[in-house]
């Protein structure tokens, strides 16, 4: 039986989410299906192995600790033999490095899922990735790909990857809202997106002051949970009040956004409750943000709802209209459900396998494969392990180039 690992960083997020859709698929067709990452959150562990997916704890890559990247290749190439592995897919740009050049090395087929996020940190590990088959999530994330000097060709945009039921009630539900609008930001609280959760507080005030009776729910955990519980608090005393609330990690966020009415967030995280019939706004890192509707959700759906590139800005006032429609029950409901429906067509798993399987199949059916070596040898990974150090430095310095010229505009 032919075996498939999903490589992920780690149990956590939403590729790892995403790529469960296609492990379910695989394993429906009778393949063998493990899964590998450093394990974090239990919740998603145990919907792998429901699915009937085996969870292996494999740790996460890290530019910083060089001989920890070397190793780390060396522990890849071990799982990947000793489990029987004979294709790889993977969502992790870090990931990808090792795992283009190692399969290249002892011939096990690969299929890198480019799952969203700005590529831009990570364009030299981009750039020197062999030029295999590519999925990715956005038509930002293919542009990206080309820009770097894959062939168009061979880049395959799927977004269809999740799995939600519409809330068939939802007219009634805004319709009975009671006294209190309920605001949810589902966001991981680390320094990548914590300006992003900074805005929707900043936002949660000014409508507050406006006389609106709103509540903010924050939903997520990360390394920044204790600065933002500070921030918090600050604003809940200046109020008297608690008009913001710090939710933590939820195993099943659709218990939290079924009682919402306006859930704000990037990717997966507003994506999948308008799916389910809520408001979504796209927020970005600075003060701007947007109404998803049905003028903008093209553009959104290009850049994955990421909150990169927003053009079509909303402003607050035009935010506190939203609210006090809901309040007064005057929705334009016609005009959210195109939108919410045309998001369920670009988004929704029951979609996935009529895309991703003509992939898959080409793929896993090549033998065309030139390998860069007729006889492996383990030397070659310690070259892999400071081969992929080498670009992860230029990136990090290029990183580095781009900040310090943000700060100089």
């Amino acid at each position: 039986m032919e075996k498939i690992l999903i490589k992920l960083e780690a149990y956590s997020g939403g590729a790892p989410n995403s790529l469960l859709e296609y492990g379910k698929i695989l394993n429906r067709l009778g393949y063998k299906v493990i899964a590998a990452g450093e394990f974090k959150h239990k919740s998603l562990i145990d919907s792998y192995n429901d699915a009937g997916i085996e969870t292996y704890n494999f740790p996460y890559v890290n530019n910083k600790q060089v001989f920890k990247s070397i190793k780390l290749a060396f522990q890849l190439y071990n799982f990947c033999k000793n489990n029987g592995v004979t294709m790889v897919c993977s969502a992790s740009a870090r990931d990808t490095f090792y795992i283009s050049r190692i399969s290249n090395l002892i011939r096990i087929k690969y299929l890198p899922i480019i799952a969203g996020g700005n590529l831009n940190n990570k364009i030299n590990l981009i750039k020197n990735l062999y030029d295999h088959k590519f999925i990715c999530f956005s038509e930002e994330n293919k542009s990206d790909l080309i820009g770097v000097g894959h062939g168009e060709e061979n880049i395959s945009v799927i977004s269809n990857r999740i799995d939600v039921k519409e809330d068939p009630g939802w007219i009634k539900h805004y319709n009975n809202f009671g006294e209190t609008i309920n605001m949810i930001v589902i966001s991981r609280l680390d320094s990548e997106k914590v300006k992003s959760i900074l805005n929707a507080i900043e936002i949660a005030e000014w409508i507050s002051n406006q006389g609106e009776n709103i509540v903010l729910k924050i939903v997520g955990t990360g390394s920044e949970i204790e600065n933002v519980k500070q921030v918090v608090k600050k604003t809940n005393n200046n109020f008297g009040r608690n008009i913001v609330e710090v939710l933590g990690h939820v195993d099943d966020t659709r218990t939290i956004y079924h009682d919402a009415h306006v859930i704000m967030g990037k990717g997966r995280s507003v994506i999948e409750p308008m799916m389910y019939n809520r408001i979504g706004i796209v927020i970005g890192d600075e003060s701007d943000f947007a109404i998803c509707n049905i003028e903008n959700v093209e553009h959104l759906y290009f850049h994955n709802f990421s909150g990169r590139n927003i053009l079509k800005q909303h402003s607050k006032e035009q935010l506190l209209d939203l609210i006090r429609n809901i309040r007064k029950n005057q929705l334009d409901y016609k005009s959210f459900y195109k939108v919410f429906e045309e998001i369920r067509k670009k988004y929704h798993s029951k979609y996935l396998s009529e895309s991703f399987l003509p992939i898959f199949y080409l793929v896993n059916s090549r033998n065309d494969v030139e390998y860069t070596v007729k006889r492996f040898h383990k030397a070659h990974l310690f070259y892999i392990g400071l081969r992929y150090i080498k670009i992860a430095i230029q990136d990090m310095i290029f990183r580095r180039n781009k900040n310090e010229n943000n700060r100089d505009i």
